[in-house]
């Protein structure tokens, strides 16, 4: 089914998405307001921008401020199942923006377990402030894209449930070998590109329904407590809409994000965060 779209909506979406990036923009300003002119400034063209060049000039800028005025330091440890390399930058920006002296770091690439099942460094300390997990469709249950490939749909099915099997094994770890550290666990956006997604959403065990009893699991996890949170990434894409993802940038680097798309999802994570600085 094709739906065509007449000028008048366009010009009410880009409007919609407009209000949106100036209301998040004004909290930014209210997170930094209390920062020198120079480098509030530099924060607020960056990111409204987008620009790699300013967002690292903001950067350079916010070093030279002293700890007082910089708050408190936040190191995150990043687990992903993509690239979240070309990221890194403008979510240092976004979570210095709290304020806090951003420390985020990557694990190896698509190692989650593996990752997880070092112990601390030093026995009785943790090692970041915070650790979380984002994954995707596309690597944890790929078979979801393709279903009529993969024995649809008991086995589909089995694929979903080893990914719930999954979610319990990395909380398992997690609470074994760094129990004092909040874990963000993400939940699954749906994919933006799918051949069918009037088939995609019919079915009982097709991709969107595949994805919902993946997102469901997590945020039971997360209802038990023990230090579990919900980086609720389903709700943010659905929000930010088509926009937010460039599947050319995907194909050459397997990394999802457009330019503004990284600038919102480094700010959605900073929201997420700033509750462990700011009571």
């Amino acid at each position: 089914m094709c739906i065509s779209l007449s000028p008048g909506t366009r010009l009410n979406n880009a409007a919609i998405l407009t209000l949106t990036q100036a209301k998040t923009l004004n909290l930014v300003r209210q997170w930094v307001r209390r920062f020198p002119d120079v480098q509030k400034n530099a924060v607020v063209k960056a990111l409204e921008s987008a620009s790699l060049s300013k967002i690292r000039r903001a950067l350079r800028l916010l070093d030279e401020l002293d700890q007082e005025q910089r708050g408190p330091r936040l190191d995150v440890e990043i687990l992903s199942t993509y690239n979240l390399e070309p990221v890194l930058p403008v979510l240092q920006l976004a979570i210095s923006c709290l304020p806090s002296v951003a420390c985020p770091r990557l694990a190896p690439l698509d190692s989650i377990e593996s990752h997880m099942a070092q112990p601390a460094q030093r026995p009785g300390a943790a090692d970041c402030d915070a650790r979380m997990i984002i994954w995707r469709v596309e690597e944890v249950l790929p078979e979801a894209l393709y279903p009529f490939s993969y024995g649809f749909p008991e086995r589909l099915a089995a694929c979903v449930d080893q990914v719930l099997e999954r979610i319990e094994r990395v909380v398992t770890l997690h609470r074994r070998n760094c129990s004092g550290t909040p874990l963000f666990i993400s939940t699954l956006p749906l994919p933006v590109n799918l051949a069918n997604p009037v088939s995609a959403a019919q079915h009982c065990s097709g991709p969107y329904a595949s994805v919902s009893r993946v997102n469901q699991k997590i945020y039971e996890v997360a209802e038990r407590g023990g230090g579990v949170h919900v980086l609720d990434l389903a709700s943010w894409a659905a929000f930010e809409g088509e926009t937010h993802a460039d599947a050319m940038v995907d194909f050459l680097a397997r990394q999802p994000l457009s330019a503004k798309g990284q600038v919102s999802f480094a700010l959605f994570i900073a929201r997420c965060l700033r509750s462990l600085i700011v009571p």
